[in-house]
């Protein structure tokens, strides 16, 4: 199974509320050309979760787009910026369970750094910018960083 973790697009600074922080059009842009790198790639996403923050669920709409809309995703309170990768990494293995073979998480720091850690056995690290993915392959108990794609 593939796993690929991204960060939300450029968010604007000011929002009456942490959760409330749009994209910028800068945002969008880098969250539609991750979308179409990825359908370019040929991944067929079978599952996808992404924070219920405004900037997470508006990466997911971009990035979808470029899918044709085809996608569905369901949202967790778990990818917020102070989830726990540990149950994330729980959400992954239920998925894996039922034959999932390519899986996005849309969330934000720190959470996006501490998914890549939790799934690699705390042997490798990603610094991640707005909208930077990263793929990860299974690989026996554990998973390896294969590729990062920033946006």
């Amino acid at each position: 199974m593939n796993v690929y973790v991204m960060r939300h697009g450029q968010a604007s600074s000011f929002a009456p509320t942490d959760e409330e922080r749009p994209l910028t059009a800068i945002g969008r842009e880098q969250a539609f050309a991750q979308g179409e790198w990825l359908k370019a790639q040929g991944v067929s996403l079978t599952h996808v979760a992404v924070s219920p923050y405004l900037r997470a669920q508006q990466t997911f709409e971009e990035l979808n787009r470029a899918y044709g809309g085809k996608l569905n995703a369901e949202t967790t309170e778990e990818l917020t910026p102070y989830g726990h990768g540990e149950k994330i990494a729980q959400l992954v293995d239920a998925w894996q369970a039922e034959g999932a073979e390519n899986v996005l998480l849309i969330s934000h720091l720190p959470l996006v750094g501490e998914i890549v850690t939790n799934l690699t056995a705390h042997q490798q690290r990603v610094s991640f910018m707005p909208a930077t993915l990263a793929e990860l392959t299974e690989l026996g108990s554990r998973y390896q960083l294969v590729q990062v794609k920033v946006a």
